[in-house]
């Protein structure tokens, strides 16, 4: 039945009586601890290699712009 006020969930035709069977999104459970560190050291090393190779692309890159008769 079309209405004026706010629709209710039953008009629109959900059936919350569907859910019944679902886990709530925090059931109160916790994970447990991992049994050692995280291994980054690989990623932190490549991250530092990115970084120098963006640092000397921009030096270039001014350095380009700056002098420009030397390229």
């Amino acid at each position: 039945m079309i209405g004026i006020g706010p629709v209710t969930a039953r008009e629109r035709g959900c059936n919350c009586r569907d859910r019944r069977g679902l886990r709530a999104a925090d059931a109160g459970g916790l994970r447990t601890a991992g049994t050692g560190r995280a291994r980054g050291g690989e990623a932190v090393i490549e991250t530092w290699i990115g970084l120098a190779v963006a640092i000397g692309l921009v030096g270039y890159l001014l350095a380009s712009l700056l002098f420009p008769d030397r390229f």
